[in-house]
């Protein structure tokens, strides 16, 4: 074989290979593909009708080019809520929250950056006995439930390639909904959050 024939061979080979590397299919969508994971464990405290409320949490999804994430939220009191408005003192309240996650980070390269996380969804609350005695129906008043729309606004920090501290305010709007001698209104109001986001960032 002339050398002129095994230097073009050489050429169109090296060519095809490089090609074939930078190829995407539906299969394999290439060997750095920006779609990441993160989860996020939160505390949340806040007021509901006059009384000091707290909640942990978790939101997590999958995470776009380190910008964008979609996935979901789940909440829940972890204090006994006792409401300024009720007139039975052997009760708490009770409450837990759930929805879709739109999460939109703003220069994620920086160590200090903001990210604005969207929760949508809907919630519960009913009343617990403070002594612990649960009577047939579970509830001694039943239970309600509520749509809510939560956005945020959240400092978070690079801590570590796979770790960032958030720490934040988020507003709660609530729909209609009437539960005892609370409304709407017990239930909206500012929250103040820290979390820690653990993930699989991909730039």
């Amino acid at each position: 074989m002339k050398p002129s024939t095994i230097i073009l061979a050489s050429i169109l080979i090296t060519g095809m290979n490089a090609m074939a590397q930078k190829q995407k299919t539906i299969i394999n969508p290439g060997v750095n593909p920006k779609i990441g994971v993160a989860v996020s464990p939160t505390y949340e405290i806040s007021r509901i009708d006059k009384a000091p409320a707290s909640f942990l949490g978790v939101r997590g999804g999958i995470v776009l080019a380190d910008k964008l994430t979609v996935g979901g939220v789940f909440k829940t009191s972890i204090n006994q809520i006792i409401p300024k408005s009720e007139t039975d003192k052997s009760v708490y309240l009770h409450t837990y929250m759930f929805g879709g996650l739109l999460e939109y980070t703003l220069w994620s390269d920086k160590i200090v950056h903001l990210t604005f996380p969207l929760t949508i969804g809907g919630g519960k609350v009913e009343m617990d006995r403070l002594d612990g005695i649960r009577d047939i129906s579970g509830q001694p008043y039943g239970e309600k439930t509520f749509f809510f729309a939560e956005p945020s606004v959240l400092v978070e920090i690079n801590l570590h390639k796979y770790v960032r501290l958030n720490a934040g305010a988020n507003y709660r709007f609530v729909g209609n909904m009437a539960y005892r001698n609370i409304n709407q209104t017990a239930l909206t109001g500012l929250s103040g959050v820290i979390g820690l986001k653990f993930g699989l960032f991909k730039k």
